[in-house]
């Protein structure tokens, strides 16, 4: 009999640690994305800015490092997409180091990678 009453008891403190660890990884999570969303946000407009001027002047290694940031930014809007996916497929024929970045955009622009 106290045996039974022992594992009940365990078992009620298993449950409590696993809705602590559940409730704080959900917190944790939560507050994760909302920083990720905000930061998404803050500097979307710069890169864009960045990215047009990197085309421009066509510099191959800024224009890597800010489309990748830029794509992958929550706040890509559609018509961003339809600009950068035309610049690149414009510049990736002189500089196939920019093949990596163009399947991106494709992917972003249409939904699916190039073939």
């Amino acid at each position: 009999m106290i045996l039974e009453i022992q594992s009940e008891g365990a078992n009620i403190w298993i449950i409590v640690a696993f809705l602590v660890t559940s409730l704080l990884v959900g917190l944790l999570s939560s507050i994760y994305l909302h920083r990720r969303r905000k930061r998404h946000s803050y500097v979307y407009p710069q890169l864009m800015k960045d990215f047009r001027e990197a085309s421009k002047n066509e510099n191959i290694n800024s224009i890597i490092e800010v489309s990748d940031q830029l794509i992958w930014n929550e706040y890509f809007s559609p018509q961003d997409r339809k600009y950068v996916y035309h610049q690149l497929n414009t510049l990736v024929q002189e500089y196939p180091e920019l093949k990596k970045s163009w399947k991106h955009a494709h992917f972003k622009r249409f939904g699916t990678y190039p073939k």
